[in-house]
């Protein structure tokens, strides 16, 4: 009796780590993928280098970041997929040449005026 008891203990356990465990994987696969997403806009939006990126390596990580696009399957229209590896490719570009985002502002504002 004794014996099952602890059998019954350990499957159940068992299976409690298992729920555990897939939970918190999903969970960490879930910030991992949003937090590169907000990332990904944050640069589309301002050619700004995150301030989680302050460092020297942010053109490795734009690339990685460039290569993810290229490859996820989480951006289904190609049309997107497209505009964003444009648009990260101008920002890659333009790091590169030293601009930072106040100077690519300025330009956007000035190339981009409003009209009555």
């Amino acid at each position: 009796m004794n014996l099952y008891l602890i059998i019954i203990f350990f499957i159940v356990g068992m299976i409690g780590l298992i729920f555990i465990a897939s939970w918190y994987l999903r969970f960490m696969v879930g910030y991992m993928v949003d937090n590169k997403h907000a990332i990904m806009e944050y640069i589309a939006q301002t050619g700004k280098v995150p301030e989680v990126w302050a460092n020297k390596d942010y053109i490795k990580k734009l690339d990685k970041l460039i290569l993810y696009i290229k490859t996820t399957s989480l951006i289904n229209d190609e049309s997107t997929r497209t505009d964003l590896l444009l648009r990260l490719s101008e920002v890659r570009n333009q790091w590169l040449e030293g601009k930072s985002g106040e100077e690519l502002y300025e330009e956007d504002a000035s190339n981009h005026e409003l009209r009555p």
